[in-house]
């Protein structure tokens, strides 16, 4: 019987074993962990990337004035600093021989504003301001930095443009191209722009290219402006409540179709025409129904009434949590149709129409931008005809009309449509309201010719073959449960001319707003007489105001705010060239996280930008 080797393993084959399974094992263990490294620090950024997200949308849905206050915002946001600046920053014009070029360029300096808001975190249970936001799976701390500039402004009034696709694109041109710019010591935003940095963190030299405009008009500096044309902080009603005038005359022959069936064995009785006709028959072409519309419109009183309301709501501690502005239109018609009268309240509900309703979750009142158009009496194919009045009616609240201290007031902007928005007519000062042509026009200036009377953007209607001012009622609503409320001021682009009654200004200079033409006004203010039919859709807590008291003409009355307020008195309607801001808009906007605990690595900042003041 042979016998058995039953040798082990010894010492030297085990350290043999481990080392070559070292050797093959280390380049995996080094993946596994630069995995785990880069999938760490990739959700990490994201969780940056959601608190740059919020921190954005602050700063954009804020003016610089609620801007300029230090202290607690809420949702982890508090301003602890602000430092405002001058910076001087290189503009590289790579487009200066004519065409885009990296390897030929000019250069020089222009200096911009900044202002830089240093954010903390608010601890309700000590009442102190840390500097640092905590995120990550790892509680890494971050200071951030918020700075808004006019750097892009400046550099458009400059003749140039930012270049944002700098660093954007994956051809061959692209990649050599920010190669170039990445050699020159540029490195590239978020929106694609090629920029450096100073040590503050500012842009101090940008990639540019030449701007289409030969000449530009900062808009922070401009007047007149609308202040933040963004239908995230504005109410935009463009044209809204006018086309709702073909939606009523629907409505109103469907209800004139309901009477004919109501009294169909009446008119069945009665004869119509030959061939056994009777008057149900002629109801029955669509067209005679519309005749019927155009009959009781022109021969009976039809009323339309816009009903603006900029309130604020859900108030604690005497602050809105957000403000709701609502737009709704109603129509009155008085007519008699086969025989019977009609007009009632009762009569007239189903002709009442909401076109606009919306909260907005701002720090301010929102301003209203409503493109206004009288009622249309009747269109056709080559005519448009205005009803004789028009009725608006604007409730506000002491939160959106200045008359609390703290509380900027809303605005509305009434704005004639852009397709007429510069239509002149000139008369003479005993007959206005007559069409010229250009070339008319322009030898009435270089006459310097004081007769006639140049206006724009009236609404008229035809009142015996003469163009006369459709009467535009405006009242502020009061409600008996806010006694304080004040008016909303109305800036308008309607019935102007230039002060022009002199040899030296047909310029447009210091327009005069609602003149008359043909001895009528277009616009009729706080006047609550017999004529005026106001009263349609108003609660029972509201009534009109006759406020401005002064009513008519020129003399169209101010408002006046508190003292405490600090806002000037304002006329309550009043030219767009006569708009002041307080607040700029438009501007470049830069979030910096700088992570505390990782501050000796490279590339500790990250960088988000974005603008702000534009929809």
């Amino acid at each position: 019987m042979s016998k058995s080797n039953n040798k082990g393993i010894s010492l030297i084959d085990v350290i043999i074993a481990v080392a070559v399974m070292s050797i093959l094992i280390s380049p995996i263990i080094a993946q596994v962990i630069t995995t785990v490294d880069t999938s760490s620090r990739a959700k990490e950024r994201q969780y940056v990337i959601d608190d740059a997200d919020k921190v954005m949308d602050y700063f954009r849905s804020n003016s610089l004035k609620e801007l300029s206050q230090t202290g607690y915002k809420g949702e982890d946001i508090t301003i602890s600093n602000l430092t405002e600046s001058e910076v001087t920053c290189t503009v590289y014009d790579f487009e200066s021989t004519g065409s885009e070029d990296y390897d030929n360029y000019s250069y020089f300096d222009v200096k911009y504003n900044a202002k830089d808001y240093t954010l903390g975190v608010y601890d309700d249970a000590t009442g102190t301001i840390s500097p640092y936001e905590i995120l990550g799976r790892e509680n890494n701390r971050y200071t951030r930095t918020v700075t808004i500039d006019d750097l892009s402004n400046v550099v458009l009034e400059n003749g140039l443009v930012i270049n944002y696709n700098a660093g954007k694109g994956d051809t061959a041109a692209d990649e050599e191209r920010k190669q170039k710019l990445t050699d020159l010591g540029f490195e590239f935003t978020n929106e694609g722009a090629a920029v450096m940095y100073d040590s503050d963190g500012h842009v101090n030299a940008v990639a540019c290219l030449s701007s289409s405009s030969t000449s530009y008009t900062n808009p922070n500096k401009a007047t007149p402006i609308i202040t933040d044309i963004d239908s995230e902080k504005m109410a935009i009603i463009e044209g809204d409540a006018s086309s709702i005038d073909n939606q009523f005359q629907n409505d109103f022959i469907g209800n004139l179709m309901s009477i004919v069936a109501r009294k169909k064995s009446t008119l069945e009785a009665q004869p119509y025409g030959a061939n056994g006709q009777t008057m149900y028959d002629y109801y029955q072409d669509k067209d005679n129904l519309n005749s019927a519309f155009d009959d009781a419109r022109a021969n009976n009183d039809f009323y339309r009434l816009i009903k603006l309301t900029v309130v604020g709501e859900n108030v604690v501690a005497d602050k809105p949590s957000h403000y709701r502005v609502k737009c709704e239109v109603f129509y009155k018609a008085q007519y008699t149709f086969i025989g019977e009268s009609f007009g009632t309240d009762a009569d007239n509900e189903k002709f009442r129409y909401t076109v606009f309703d919306r909260t907005f979750n701002t720090s301010e009142p929102p301003d209203v931008f409503f493109v206004y158009e009288p009622f249309v009496k009747k269109t056709d194919a080559s005519y448009t005809a205005y009803a004789e009045h028009d009725f608006i009616t604007i409730k506000s609240d002491k939160y959106t009309s200045g008359a609390v201290d703290g509380y900027d007031p809303s605005k509305v902007y009434l704005i004639k449509a852009d397709s007429t928005w510069a239509e002149e007519v000139v008369g003479t000062k005993s007959n206005g309201g007559v069409k010229r042509t250009s070339q008319e026009i322009a030898q009435d200036k270089k006459d310097n010719d004081t007769d006639p009377q140049h206006y724009y953007n009236y609404f008229y209607y035809v009142d015996n073959g003469v163009n006369v001012p459709v009467d535009i009622n405006v009242n502020q609503i009061t409600d008996s449960t806010d006694a304080t409320a004040l008016p909303l001021q109305i800036i308008t682009n309607i019935s102007w001319r230039p002060n022009d009654d002199t040899t030296t200004s047909l310029d447009g200079s210091n327009p005069i707003l609602n003149n008359t033409v043909n001895y009528k006004y277009q616009f009729t203010l706080g006047v609550n007489d017999s004529s005026y039919k106001p009263n349609i859709g108003l609660s029972a807590t509201e009534d009109v105001a006759e406020y401005p008291k002064s009513g008519q003409g020129s003399d169209i009355g101010k408002i006046n705010y508190p003292a405490s307020t600090k806002i000037e008195p304002r006329y309550a309607l009043d030219c767009p060239t006569n708009d002041t801001v307080e607040y700029g808009r438009l501007y470049s906007m830069t979030v910096r996280y700088h992570n505390e605990d990782r501050a000796t690595e490279a590339n500790v900042y990250t960088y988000f930008t974005g603008a702000k003041g534009a929809d």
